[in-house]
């Protein structure tokens, strides 16, 4: 069971070290577009990671991952990610009634951008 206190402690976390998109994508060699509807929290050390996961329920942890335009002994880094409408819509009415404004506003966005998503031909 969720705590309440764990989940305000996760929408403080987001609010400052999250960010909610969607973009397109190419699907491998094919031309074909497709939308990507994400939310993701980025951190040099996977532990702060761990405790939002379980304090949210799902999602995954991705790392250790080396950005190549970093320097050389930069710290990796680690990524907890959701996709898809379904998990999004999830995490974000979680987190909603603690966020702030600009963060409310950036899940906003990001849902009509893939709402108002059509292919290229």
């Amino acid at each position: 069971m969720r705590i309440k206190e764990e989940l305000a402690w996760a929408a403080g976390f987001f609010d400052g070290e999250g960010c909610t998109n969607c973009s397109t994508r190419t699907n491998g060699k094919s031309t074909k577009r497709y939308r990507l509807l994400r939310m993701i929290v980025s951190q040099s050390e996977p532990t702060t990671l761990e405790r939002f996961q379980a304090a949210v329920g799902f999602g995954r942890i991705e790392g250790p991952h080396h950005c190549p335009s970093h320097p050389p002994n930069a710290k990796p880094k680690w990524q907890y990610k959701v996709d898809g409408l379904d998990k999004v819509q999830a995490l974000a009415l979680f987190l909603w009634p603690w966020l702030s404004e600009p963060k409310r506003q950036q899940i906003e966005v990001a849902f009509e951008k893939y709402r108002g998503w059509t292919p290229s031909a």
